[in-house]
């Protein structure tokens, strides 16, 4: 595979493929003269490549491959005709099974750097692909031409119009040609409209952001769209254009009302597994648990649903409004939501004291003065869901260091043919 050189270019290196970075690029060996590591994308462990260095930032340096002069022993041929292209997905070019085995490594190590033993990891679980069932696109209209929905390329603005997808949902990619026919010479943001698509229980949730051309005209085409189509509601700016009826996704007994763009689970499949961890690691015979992070219930409502009094906490607003309104359809009087900023103003001294165990599933960069709160004051039992193994590794060791033990660590794969890999762990003491 040979690539035309980019004109005022940076350095051209050339070795060999030493492993993956956490985002999914590939990590070319240690090179003379230059500090940190070098990031090759769409390479896998064995490549040989020649490239040209094209940015630095603080975590290394970008480049880009300027010739492929030997396979590594786990390149396949990418199963989606956008791969390269799409930003979406990092790894289609690389065995399925490679992919695992990264993954649960990478888990492994964070364990490691906690300070515990990564014989605690179990293998990894994963789902299936067609799964996803909420992503944000671009839509973006070019003069002269139709249309373009889809995801920005890699390191750049353009849009590679979706066609196809190996990971979404079915409902979501067929929702596309009816929103590309609709907003035909409404968009007005040069910037490109924002599409978040989410499937709920009872249609599609779709939230439009950005400039469209105002009228009666623009309003009265994407409703009679929404309507053809059957979406549960569609929406402008937080403004709704046209509501069938409210999206719902169905967690046990409780029906969550789903704020707009709301933050669920990527799959169902994953979202189950995920409970399933977290129910079986709290004894049936605690009475309060808290749930950290909580979003609109997805542990909340199935421990309260089991007979636990549940106190959950989250930052949302909108989202510990819908908690409260599925609570209280399904009945749970022993499940309170308050909305608190948990990183500013954690959970701690007797109200953790007074808990039978906690749940903590904060975003991405973790939750470290939570976690020291947990360290000084929290229960007998902890649950931590995450979806950055950096940040948990850290997390994790303040909780060592608090005197909590790794009972196990159960690795979770959402994210097919991406560098993302969540985790389900108890911690006692």
């Amino acid at each position: 595979m040979r690539r035309r050189q980019r004109r005022g270019g940076g350095k051209q290196l050339q070795g060999e493929i030493s492993g993956i970075g956490g985002r999914g690029d590939g990590l070319l060996a240690p090179q003379p003269g230059m500090d940190g590591p070098v990031f090759v994308p769409l390479t896998v462990p064995g490549d040989e490549v020649r490239v040209q260095t094209t940015s630095r930032s603080a975590s290394g340096t970008q480049s880009e491959i300027l010739e492929l002069l030997r396979e590594g022993p786990d390149r396949v041929e990418p199963p989606c005709p956008h791969f390269g292209a799409c930003g979406g997905c990092q790894l289609q070019h690389w065995k399925p099974k490679a992919q695992q085995d990264w993954k649960l490594a990478r888990v492994e190590e964070a364990v490691s750097r906690a300070g515990f033993d990564p014989a605690l990891v179990l293998p990894l679980e994963s789902v299936g692909p067609a799964t996803r069932r909420r992503a944000e696109f671009v839509a973006v209209q070019p003069a002269g031409k139709p249309v373009q929905i889809g995801f920005r390329r890699r390191s750049s603005h353009w849009v590679e119009v979706i066609e196809t997808c190996m990971v979404l949902r079915p409902t979501l990619v067929e929702a596309l040609p009816l929103l590309r026919g609709a907003l035909d010479g409404l968009i007005e943001d040069r910037d490109g409209l924002r599409l978040h698509i989410t499937e709920a229980d009872n249609g599609l949730d779709i939230a439009l952001s950005g400039g469209l051309k105002p009228g009666f005209e623009t309003q009265d085409r994407l409703a009679r769209t929404a309507e053809t189509a059957g979406w549960a509601r569609l929406t402008h700016d937080e403004l709704p254009v046209a509501v069938r009826e409210q999206p719902r996704l169905g967690l046990g007994k409780a029906s969550v009302p789903l704020p707009q763009r709301a933050f669920l689970q990527p799959s169902e499949d994953g979202q189950t597994i995920l409970q399933s961890l977290v129910l079986a690691a709290i004894p049936d015979e605690v009475g309060l648990v808290l749930d950290l992070f909580s979003g609109h219930g997805t542990f909340a409502l199935p421990l309260a649903e089991r007979g636990h009094r549940v106190g959950a906490y989250e930052g949302a607003a909108p989202a510990i409004a819908a908690l409260e309104a599925a609570a209280r359809d399904a009945g749970f009087s022993g499940l309170t939501a308050t909305t608190r900023d948990l990183n500013a103003w954690p959970v701690s001294g007797p109200s953790l004291r007074e808990a039978g165990a906690v749940v903590i599933d904060p975003p991405r960069p973790g939750a470290k003065a939570q976690c020291e709160a947990l360290a000084q004051d929290g229960p007998g039992t902890v649950v931590a869901v995450s979806c950055n193994p950096s940040t948990f590794a850290r997390d994790a060791r303040i909780l060592r260091d608090g005197g909590y033990e790794l009972e196990w660590v159960e690795p979770l794969d959402q994210f097919l043919f991406t560098g993302h890999v969540e985790l389900v762990a108890r911690f006692f003491r």
